[in-house]
Protein backbone atom coordinates (compact mmCIF):
# COMPACT_ATOMS: atom_id res chain seq x y z
CA UNK A 1 0.00 0.00 0.00
CA UNK A 2 1.25 3.17 -0.74
CA UNK A 3 2.00 5.59 1.89
CA UNK A 4 2.25 8.88 0.89
CA UNK A 5 0.04 10.66 -1.80
CA UNK A 6 2.83 12.80 -3.21
CA UNK A 7 3.72 9.76 -4.70
CA UNK A 8 0.57 7.92 -4.62
CA UNK A 9 -1.01 7.88 -8.71
CA UNK A 10 -4.77 7.76 -9.37
CA UNK A 11 -6.28 4.82 -8.58
CA UNK A 12 -2.99 3.47 -6.19
CA UNK A 13 -4.66 1.51 -3.61
CA UNK A 14 -3.92 3.25 0.15
CA UNK A 15 -5.75 0.87 2.08
CA UNK A 16 -9.60 -0.40 3.05
CA UNK A 17 -12.42 0.97 5.22
CA UNK A 18 -14.55 -1.23 7.24
CA UNK A 19 -17.91 -0.24 9.38
CA UNK A 20 -18.15 -3.70 10.79
CA UNK A 21 -22.07 -3.35 12.16
CA UNK A 22 -22.76 -2.63 8.39
CA UNK A 23 -20.89 -5.57 6.88
CA UNK A 24 -18.46 -2.88 4.84
CA UNK A 25 -15.24 -3.73 3.62
CA UNK A 26 -14.04 -1.33 1.07
CA UNK A 27 -10.31 0.04 -0.84
CA UNK A 28 -9.35 3.21 -0.55
CA UNK A 29 -8.04 4.38 -3.62
CA UNK A 30 -5.89 8.09 -4.53
CA UNK A 31 -7.89 9.96 -6.70
CA UNK A 32 -11.73 10.47 -7.43
CA UNK A 33 -11.93 10.11 -11.15
CA UNK A 34 -14.87 8.47 -12.20
CA UNK A 35 -12.62 4.71 -13.13
CA UNK A 36 -11.42 4.94 -9.51
CA UNK A 37 -14.49 5.88 -7.60
CA UNK A 38 -16.09 2.32 -10.38
CA UNK A 39 -13.40 0.62 -7.99
CA UNK A 40 -13.39 1.37 -4.66
CA UNK A 41 -13.84 4.93 -2.98
CA UNK A 42 -11.08 7.85 -3.79
CA UNK A 43 -9.59 9.91 -1.12
CA UNK A 44 -9.52 13.70 -2.01
CA UNK A 45 -6.42 14.89 -3.28
CA UNK A 46 -4.79 17.27 -1.18
CA UNK A 47 -6.29 15.84 1.91
CA UNK A 48 -4.21 14.30 4.49
CA UNK A 49 -3.96 10.83 3.43
CA UNK A 50 -6.17 8.13 6.17
CA UNK A 51 -4.51 7.88 9.54
CA UNK A 52 -2.19 11.05 8.70
CA UNK A 53 -2.27 13.91 10.79
CA UNK A 54 -5.07 16.16 9.48
CA UNK A 55 -8.63 16.14 8.17
CA UNK A 56 -9.18 13.31 5.33
CA UNK A 57 -11.54 13.57 2.68
CA UNK A 58 -12.72 10.05 1.08
CA UNK A 59 -15.34 10.22 -1.65
CA UNK A 60 -17.62 7.65 -2.89
CA UNK A 61 -20.91 7.67 -5.01
CA UNK A 62 -24.04 6.75 -2.41
CA UNK A 63 -25.56 3.93 -5.03
CA UNK A 64 -22.60 1.74 -5.10
CA UNK A 65 -19.53 1.38 -2.35
CA UNK A 66 -21.83 3.83 0.19
CA UNK A 67 -25.02 2.66 -0.79
CA UNK A 68 -25.05 0.82 2.62
CA UNK A 69 -24.18 4.04 4.58
CA UNK A 70 -27.75 4.58 4.75
CA UNK A 71 -28.32 2.35 7.12
CA UNK A 72 -24.97 3.79 9.52
CA UNK A 73 -25.85 5.31 13.02
CA UNK A 74 -24.24 7.09 15.52
CA UNK A 75 -21.57 5.54 17.77
CA UNK A 76 -20.86 3.31 14.84
CA UNK A 77 -17.41 1.93 14.31
CA UNK A 78 -15.45 2.75 11.16
CA UNK A 79 -11.81 1.07 10.83
CA UNK A 80 -9.15 2.60 8.32
CA UNK A 81 -6.31 0.33 7.46
CA UNK A 82 -3.45 1.59 6.03
CA UNK A 83 0.04 0.85 5.50
CA UNK A 84 0.79 3.03 8.33
CA UNK A 85 -1.69 1.15 10.41
CA UNK A 86 -5.37 0.80 11.73
CA UNK A 87 -7.22 3.72 12.65
CA UNK A 88 -10.96 3.56 14.67
CA UNK A 89 -12.98 6.27 14.58
CA UNK A 90 -16.72 6.55 15.97
CA UNK A 91 -19.42 7.84 13.95
CA UNK A 92 -20.91 11.16 16.20
CA UNK A 93 -23.39 12.31 13.53
CA UNK A 94 -24.93 12.18 10.26
CA UNK A 95 -25.93 14.22 7.57
CA UNK A 96 -25.91 14.02 3.74
CA UNK A 97 -24.74 16.62 2.63
CA UNK A 98 -24.90 17.86 -1.90
CA UNK A 99 -21.49 16.71 -3.68
CA UNK A 100 -20.05 20.25 -4.04
CA UNK A 101 -20.47 20.80 -0.37
CA UNK A 102 -17.31 20.15 0.64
Amino acid sequence: MTQSAAVAKEGDVLGRIEIPRLGVIIAILEGTSVPTLRLGVGHIKGAALPGEQGNSGIAGHPDTFFRSLKGIRTNDEIQIQTSSGMSRYQVDWVRVVAPDDT
